[in-house]
């Protein structure tokens, strides 16, 4: 299965930098999910606001294009208004928790 990714934000990051301190639970998790998927043998692509293209572990890191390449899935994190960059048959929005709460006892 073809898979894409979208991640835009304020964060610019790269999956070289999986397990640097400044990036954050959502970043981590969409590193570590689609290097797993990639390695079950799908075709992974992941388009960031991050400006130059790099593989990883099977993974395919690109900038956000002005419309994506035909695919089986697309899948937006955090932003739905990023699935108007595709016609995928699958579009979902993968959205994060956000920041943690902190709970102060006694």
């Amino acid at each position: 299965m073809h898979l894409q990714f979208l991640r835009a934000g304020k964060l610019i990051f790269s999956p070289h930098e999986f397990g640097a301190p400044h990036l954050r639970g959502i970043e981590t998790a969409l590193i570590q999910l689609t290097r797993a998927l990639a390695a079950r043998g799908h075709r992974v692509e992941v388009f960031t606001n991050h400006t130059a293209e790099t593989e990883d572990n099977g993974v395919d890191w690109r900038p956000i294009p002005c419309r994506l390449p035909p695919s089986d899935a697309v899948i937006a994190v955090n932003d739905h208004a990023l699935l108007r960059h595709s016609n995928a048959p699958r579009r979902v929005m993968w959205r994060s928790a956000g920041p943690a709460v902190e709970q102060r006892l006694g």
